[in-house]
């Protein structure tokens, strides 16, 4: 039964071919992307999220590879659908938070990192986000403090010292 059916259809059908097919299209979306081919790269994107349709890796990553190429409605659609699945939702958060940095609406994007962080106060990268987003925002002391709080947890964020001292933020 298992190869007659896979062999015609379009291995879609079970769990592990939609995985392994969803993931393949989506790296290759990627690698489009980073090559320029936008129409086609999207098009992979798409049927990676038809195909993984109830995998939130899948939407996330093209929810995040899409809000970096300014694809801001393909990635608001992807985010859409991670909260439907309604898994991990401090990196659902983070991932909106991510957006609305990029589409230039700072005061959501602190609303969504400052969810990431009521969730998971413990990971750095949120604080960090979130200082970026206040920074943007023209909180300069308040980013100043969720940058030191991303420092307390992690040290080992270079950039965060580089950005604090080309800003002049101490």
């Amino acid at each position: 039964y298992y190869s007659s059916e896979s062999f015609h259809d379009r291995f879609e059908r079970d769990f592990l071919n939609r995985q392994i097919r969803g993931h393949f299209y989506l790296r290759q979306g990627q690698f489009l992307l980073s090559t320029g081919e936008w129409v086609l790269a999207v098009r992979y994107i798409k049927d990676a999220s038809r195909i993984g349709y109830d995998d939130i890796g899948i939407h996330s990553s093209a929810a995040v590879l899409l809000t970096n190429e300014e694809f801001f409605e393909e990635a608001r659609e992807e985010l859409e659908k991670t909260m439907l699945l309604r898994e991990r939702p401090v990196i659902v958060e983070n991932n909106w938070g991510c957006y609305y940095f990029k589409t230039k609406d700072y005061e959501k994007a602190i609303a969504s990192f400052r969810k990431a962080i009521d969730l998971n106060p413990e990971n750095s990268l949120y604080y960090k986000n979130l200082a970026h987003a206040l920074y943007e925002a023209g909180k300069r002391d308040d980013a100043l403090r969720a940058f030191e709080k991303s420092l307390s947890i992690n040290r080992n964020q270079s950039d965060i010292y580089e950005f604090i001292r080309e800003r002049g933020l101490k």
